[in-house]
């Protein structure tokens, strides 16, 4: 309905001997990337050429309207804006509010997959059912009553797996997803019409194009990619006001997209003033949550064939360690330069994981 509503004021506001399908792409575009993007010229007209759905070379009024009506909406014009890229899903067409993305094969929830509830003992023969239904019955009472229910629940996740004879991807399936999630944030960070932060760093955000090859990460979830002035005009919104929790430097003005301990928000700090910035760039908040998770995860290692060495584990652990400091705000070619460096560790890592099998 939002579509439809868009559609039908921007008939109303844009009559026929005036509409100007530059200036009205333009317009949605400095909503997105500001008024001072030297880059977004070509990105205007990259989205006029989208708009001419007949593809006869010309885009007519109506055209640019239900295109542009779809692009006020944040996911669908991030998706348009990095169509092609190496990092996201390709958006491969669209037919008034509607719109068809690439096809990604595996989520990246796949390497931790530990989130199956009790509930869902999927897999199970038949003759299983009565212990399926007693476990569903008994355990759903525990796990109202006690806070120790997310350990009993992981022994007996991982009892079900090893009596399914379930594999999760080895170690180095793991490290080839964190060298493709550190290409995918470079891509993210050098965008050519300024950089775009992710502030929604969840698992089922991304997945793998090819089934084969973890490394072929996308992303697939975009309505909380931002551009950087996006972020900082929000954040900014509560710099310096008085707070005790991170809850304090919201404010009511706070945009829904950047919410509550995602990794845009604003936080309070020690001195009791809210921040002017995020407490993590989006190479630090990923190595403390999803690396940190996808290697260390002690479901996925009590179930892996492959034991992890100390020597590795230690090596990684102080990876991400460092990693996971990356606070400061640096120029882009710094930002770069600190994402290859990390990706570089891990690279080593996996020569070290191969020398070991010799």
């Amino acid at each position: 309905m939002q579509w439809f509503n868009h559609v039908k004021n921007y008939l109303a506001m844009k009559p026929l001997a005036i509409f100007n399908a530059t200036a009205f792409f333009r317009d949605i575009v400095s909503n997105y990337f500001g008024n001072n993007c030297s880059e977004c010229k070509g990105l205007v007209q990259k989205l006029i050429i989208m708009a001419d759905s007949d593809k006869n070379g010309n885009t007519s009024q109506t055209e640019a309207i239900w295109f542009g009506s779809l692009l006020l909406t944040q996911e669908t014009f991030m998706l348009a804006a990095m169509n092609e890229s190496r990092s996201t899903v390709n958006l491969n067409g669209y037919c008034g509010a509607l719109y068809a993305v690439e096809k990604v094969h595996i989520s990246s929830s796949y390497l931790v997959d530990t989130s199956k509830a009790f509930t869902d003992f999927w897999g199970l023969p038949e003759f299983a059912e009565p212990i399926e239904s007693f476990f569903k019955d008994i355990l759903g009472e525990l796990r109202n009553n006690y806070t120790w229910f997310e350990t009993l629940h992981e022994y007996i996740y991982i009892f079900i797996k090893r009596l399914r004879q379930d594999k999760v991807p080895s170690l180095q399936q793991r490290i080839q997803f964190i060298l493709g999630s550190l290409e995918m944030l470079s891509s993210l960070v050098s965008f050519q019409y300024g950089e775009v932060m992710w502030c929604d760093i969840l698992y089922e955000n991304i997945g793998f194009t090819n089934t084969e090859k973890f490394s072929s990460v996308k992303l697939t979830d975009l309505d909380e990619v931002f551009s950087v002035r996006k972020v900082f005009q929000n954040v900014s919104k509560n710099d310096n006001k008085k707070c005790a929790t991170n809850t304090d430097c919201l404010g009511e003005n706070y945009d829904v997209g950047l919410y509550y301990q995602h990794a845009c928000s604003p936080y309070c700090q020690n001195t009791s003033l809210c921040s002017h910035r995020p407490q993590k760039s989006n190479l630090g908040y990923l190595c403390d949550t999803l690396f940190f998770d996808v290697i260390f995860n002690p479901v996925v290692m009590a179930l892996s064939e492959q034991v992890m060495s100390n020597r590795i584990g230690s090596t990684i652990y102080w990876i991400l360690n460092d990693c996971a400091k990356s606070v400061e705000w640096k120029t882009i070619g710094e930002y770069l330069a600190s994402i290859g460096t990390v990706h570089a560790k891990f690279r080593n890592v996996t020569i070290m994981l191969d020398m070991d099998k010799n």
